[in-house]
């Protein structure tokens, strides 16, 4: 197994040798709530309908694609939420990454080695404004969001 491998759309790397401590940043300056990473974990996973692993939640006003403010100071930005997933360490030392990384059309997502200071997704996560939530049950990755700081151009 190489000691980098080519992970994702964007080009990251997850440093498969040793004992790498992995991690998925979440750019939510980047991400159009489209739900195809939603819809690839739930097609991944089999999930029965009506049921979500990955959900992508707005955030700005009272329901979902509604801006909080009027118009022209409307602010909404869209966060996708793993509750679950299953993403396993057979998957890691193949080399492969999340399917809602590979289905994002607009790379939110990063995922790597924290371990590799010089990867992105190690430099994502020491942002002084990265906000670290933890592991999802059932997977064996840190999930870390980039906040939207462009929030009041997305209308």
């Amino acid at each position: 197994m190489p000691a980098d491998a080519t992970a994702g759309r964007g080009g990251q790397t997850a440093a498969l040798s040793g004992s790498p401590r992995r991690a998925m940043v979440i750019n939510l300056d980047r991400c159009i709530g489209c739900w195809a990473c939603a819809v690839a974990c739930k097609m991944k996973n089999d999930l029965a309908p009506g049921a979500w692993w990955l959900r992508v939640d707005t955030v700005g006003g009272s329901l979902r694609d509604v801006s909080a403010g009027v118009f022209p100071e409307g602010r909404k930005f869209y966060r996708p939420v793993i509750e679950r997933c299953s993403y396993g360490p057979q998957q890691a030392e193949r080399g492969d990454v999340p399917d809602c990384l590979k289905a994002c059309p607009v790379d939110v997502f990063q995922f790597g080695d924290l371990s590799d200071a010089a990867s992105g997704v190690a430099r994502g996560a020491a942002r002084p404004d990265a906000e670290a939530v933890g592991v999802p049950p059932g997977s064996t990755f840190e999930v870390y969001y980039l906040p939207a700081h462009t929030q009041a151009r997305q209308r």
